[in-house]
Parts: C-alpha cells; sequence; structure tokens
C-alpha cells in the first residue's frame, strides 16, 4: 500500500480573518482554501530556512553555525549569547569558542 501524497488540514478560523483573506483569494483568482495553503507553505519555508523547525532527526538546520562563522569573516565579535549556543550546539568547551573570537577580534568589552 502506498501513503498518500498529501495530508488534509482542516482551518477554523475567526470571520474576522476569513473575510480578509477571502478578498485576497479573489484578487487572485484563487479560493481562500488554496491561498491558507500557500500562505502556510511561505511561513514554514521561512521557518525551515531560519532553523526555527528541527529537521527530521531533531535537530535544527545548520544555519546557525553558517551565521555564527559568517561573522567570524565580518567585523563584528559574536554575542557571548551565541557563542555559549553554538558551543552547547556542537558539543565542544564554550571557552574554546571565546577564546577563538578572542584571538580574531582580541579581547574587547562585548554586548550581552
Amino acid at each position: 500500500m502506498t501513503k498518500p501524497k498529501n495530508k488534509r488540514v482542516n482551518l477554523t478560523m475567526p470571520m474576522e480573518w476569513y473575510e480578509p483573506l477571502e478578498r485576497w483569494a479573489e484578487l487572485q483568482t484563487r479560493d481562500p482554501g488554496n491561498l491558507a495553503l500557500a500562505i502556510v507553505i511561505t511561513r514554514l519555508r521561512e521557518a525551515l530556512k531560519n532553523g526555527e523547525i528541527p529537521d527530521e532527526d531533531g535537530e535544527k538546520e545548520e544555519d546557525e553555525t553558517k551565521i555564527f562563522l559568517l561573522s567570524l569573516l565580518g567585523d563584528k565579535r559574536p554575542k557571548d549569547i551565541e557563542i555559549v549556543k553554538l558551543a552547547h550546539d556542537l558539543n565542544v568547551k564554550e571557552e574554546q569558542l571565546i577564546e577563538l573570537c578572542d584571538r580574531l577580534f582580541g579581547k574587547e568589552k562585548i554586548k550581552r
């Protein structure tokens, strides 16, 4: 037996939100359900891209790591909270990442 390609989701919303959805859908010559699907998919893509949603293994995307590494290439030292989060995600000692940042940026005063 094959799995269905699509899943059905029922959405109930207050009229105060349905009415603008209906007007917007009409402008785009689509039905409100189709527009709601497009809105949900757009938001899900953003959340996946931003690492807000864990992947199938329960881990977040590597975007945070990429952002951190890109900040190391720039001229701003990452904030301590970013260093602590990344150390936790990578399962390394915070001191190691702090030392790396200190070598790159000097021991400047940082915003927390």
